[in-house]
């Protein structure tokens, strides 16, 4: 945001950011970033349950490749938001 702001760009109003992770320094940042935040420890968890599963099955076996879904969600902050004028 620094960036925008050093070339004459407002964030909200001329661009909006969002970013990812949503980090607390996320809320502290002004404007305050909107972000995606995602389940890094449920993710970690389950690239190690898949790890383990895989190293116990035969390693003879054709591997399956899996997709799993995590829920994320985002939350705005002022990074994104529109006030009217």
């Amino acid at each position: 945001m620094n960036y925008f702001k050093k070339n004459g760009l407002k964030v909200p109003e001329d661009i909006a950011v969002i970013g990812f992770s949503n980090w607390k320094v996320s809320a502290l940042t002004s404007p305050s970033l909107s972000s995606v935040e995602q389940n890094g420890v449920k993710m970690g968890k389950k690239v190690i349950e898949l790890f383990i599963k895989t190293q116990k099955e035969n390693k003879e076996e054709k591997k399956e490749f899996k997709t799993i879904k995590i829920p994320t969600k985002i939350c705005l902050r002022e990074s994104s938001m529109r006030t009217k004028t």
